[in-house]
C-alpha cells in the first residue's frame, strides 16, 4: 500500500485510524471486503492478540 510501517502500527496499536481510503486499500490487498473491515470488530480484536499471534496472522 505504501505506507510506512509506523502508520500500519499507529492503526494495530489504535493510537490513529485509517481513513475509508486506506480501508479500501487494505481490504483489497487482504482480499476482504470494505465492509469486513467496518462492520466487525476485527481491529478491536487484533489488537488483543499477543505479538506473536498478530505476527502469524499478518503472515
Amino acid at each position: 500500500m505504501g505506507k510506512s510501517y509506523q502508520i500500519y502500527q499507529t492503526w494495530e496499536n489504535g493510537s490513529r485510524n485509517p481513513k475509508d481510503e486506506n480501508l479500501r486499500q487494505l481490504a483489497d490487498a487482504l482480499n476482504v471486503s470494505f465492509e469486513y473491515l467496518t462492520d466487525t470488530e476485527i481491529l478491536p480484536i487484533y489488537q488483543k492478540l499477543s505479538d506473536d499471534n498478530k505476527q502469524q496472522t499478518n503472515n
